[in-house]
């Protein structure tokens, strides 16, 4: 069971680290947007396929399809 650091008040060291992990997390999430990485890395593109069935890689040939 997780507690408060001291007699039921977070302590801003706990509040900073929190925030970190919180904006890291964002910039992993951006970054995967950004670069498309859950279309081109195998495990990203099976979970992606588990929501929806568009995994078609965009971009990739200027004509649409793919080779």
């Amino acid at each position: 069971m997780l507690t408060p650091s001291s007699g039921g008040v977070v302590q801003s060291r706990d509040q900073n680290a929190f925030l970190a992990l919180i904006l890291v997390q964002a910039a992993h999430s951006l970054e995967e947007y950004v670069f498309r990485l859950y279309e081109v890395f195998a495990p990203a593109r099976f979970i992606s396929s588990l929501v929806s069935d568009d995994t078609a890689i965009r971009g990739a040939n200027p004509g649409g399809s793919m080779m």
